[in-house]
């Protein structure tokens, strides 16, 4: 709302520009995953579509207890 000081609208307008520019990407990445998501299924694929971001892989190739990783 414009008071007697409009020195914010500038900003206030382009900020709220950006605001919409990033609220349409957010919701094209999310069409593009529910489409992707859907031809998963559609092949037949119904494994878990997240990967595991961490973990440990500890390989034992000989002795009988395994190493400790550092």
């Amino acid at each position: 709302m414009v008071g007697e000081c409009d020195a914010c609208e500038e900003f206030i307008r382009h900020s709220r520009g950006f605001d919409l520019r990033v609220q349409k990407a957010k919701a094209l990445e999310e069409e593009s995953e529910a489409k992707r998501y859907q031809a998963r299924v559609e092949g037949g694929d119904y494994s878990d579509p997240k990967a595991l971001s961490s973990g440990k892989v500890v390989i034992n190739v000989g002795g009988d207890e395994p190493a400790t990783p550092t």
